[in-house]
Formats: structure tokens, sequence, C-alpha cells
């Protein structure tokens, strides 16, 4: 599945299945495709689903926004069930189907996660090849570093991440986005995900980077979110303080693989 590019393979799981390290790399041996999360379903007996998420590297990701919203699409689809609970690591999660388009939310965000970040917020400049940056640090359940720059496509997204991971403010790692200003609803996004690298697209930094963009540059609020992958709309909630997600997810085929 892909949700605006961002690549999923979407696993329905039994009670007695169990993925360790060894099965995760034959799995990665006999799938070509590229894909950049897996996902796990499980589905209880009260008619409500579970997900887990895993990396291609094999670590855990707390959460994943277009992963979110293909889950719910694979449920409708695999499952044939048109209203479910869905949750993820025991919070429900709330969803919609709005104009063809799925929608989560992803809760609150929160820009004090001292198990995330351990740095100030005067804090939050670094060096990467004798240039100065400095970054907004947010939690969408993962913890991400925004930053705005006027020529997203200049960055060397590797290094800038590595050169950020390098001051040690982040116990579990990061996400870093990186973002521009195209007209006061729009923003264009690259993301560089922890566990996985650069990817053509990312719910829940989209999430970051509109949060911080709304607040802090007085863009529109819904905003778009224009990805290498695709374009999300990201709303936030003035009254509940909420955070959502919009965008397209697609079934790209369906495969049985023997491990």
């Amino acid at each position: 599945m892909n949700g605006a590019g961002n690549a999923f393979i979407m696993i329905p799981m039994r009670q007695d299945d169990f993925l360790n390290q060894t099965t995760l790399s034959k799995f990665n041996e006999l799938v070509i495709d590229s894909y950049d999360q897996l996902i796990f379903i499980h589905e209880s007996k009260n008619e409500s689903f579970g997900y887990s998420i895993l990396n291609r590297d094999g670590s855990q990701a707390e959460q994943c926004g277009n992963g979110a919203r293909c889950v719910v699409n694979f449920v409708q689809h695999f499952y044939k069930k048109e209203s479910f609970e869905l949750y993820s690591q025991k919070i429900k999660i709330k969803y919609l189907v709005q104009n063809g388009e799925i929608g989560v939310c992803l809760g609150h965000t929160s820009e004090n996660v001292p198990a995330q970040h351990k740095a100030q917020h005067h804090e939050n400049i670094f060096q990467d090849n004798q240039d100065s940056w400095e970054y907004n640090f947010i939690s969408v359940g993962n913890p991400h570093a925004v930053i705005y720059h006027n020529n997203i496509l200049d960055i060397d997204l590797n290094s800038l991440k590595q050169s950020l991971l390098n001051t040690n403010a982040f116990p579990e790692g990061v996400n870093l986005g990186v973002y521009s200003i195209d007209h006061p609803g729009q923003i264009s996004l690259r993301v560089h995900e922890r566990g996985v690298g650069e990817t053509l697209a990312c719910g829940t930094g989209a999430v970051a980077a509109a949060s911080i963009a709304i607040k802090t540059q007085e863009l529109e609020n819904p905003l778009s979110v224009k990805m290498k992958g695709g374009t999300l709309k990201v709303l936030l909630d003035m009254n509940t303080q909420e955070a959502w997600l919009f965008g397209p997810s697609e079934i790209e085929k369906e495969l049985k693989i023997d491990i």
C-alpha cells in the first residue's frame, strides 16, 4: 500500500504469530519491492483492531500518520469492515472518510517531551558544514525536529540529519523535516525518517511541520503539505488542540509469502 507515496507492507496477524529479527531479515530478502515500514494488523474479538509498526531496519515506530490512514483502508478492504475501533499502543485512533480521502486524528502535539528531547529551546541550534541551523522540536507521539529553509532542494539531508544526531539531544533518535513556504495555504516538505531515511512522504512529519508553520509563520489552517510522493492536508482543531491528517491511500497489490 501507499499513502501519498509512503510505502507500506500490511500484514494481518493471527494471535499466535510472532515476528523476530531473523524472520524480518528473511522477509526483507524475499520482498524485492522497496518499502518504508511494515505494519502488523491485529484483530480483536470485539470488532476492534490494533496495529504495530516496524521500520525497515527492524526498529519500532511509535506512530505513523500515513500508516494509520492505510490501516483504515486495509481493514475496510481486507476485513470488509466499514466501521470499527482502531488502536495503536492501546491508544484509540479516531478516523473518518471525507471526500474520498481518509483522515486520522494523531492526538495532541507537544513541544516538551524530555524523554525524546533533552535540549532547551534556546539550545536548538547546531552546526553542519560550518553553517548554523535552528530547529523546532515537536512530538507527534514520535520525535520530530523541524527546520524552515527557503530552498529545501539544495539541502544534503543525510549530512544534516547526522549533524543533528551528533548533538546528543535526542535519546530515542529523531525524524528531521525541512520545509519551505509555497504560499499561505501550502508548504513543501522533505523528511528524513528515523530508521528509514528520506521518504517520499511522512504523515507525522507533515503534522509536525504544519503545526510549527501554522504557529510560527501564521499560515492557513488547514494547511496543505506537498512532498515528493503527494500532498497531504493537516488540520489543527483549535477547540480540542488535536491534529488531523488527511490524504490519499491505495492498495497497490496483494502478495502471499511463505516464511
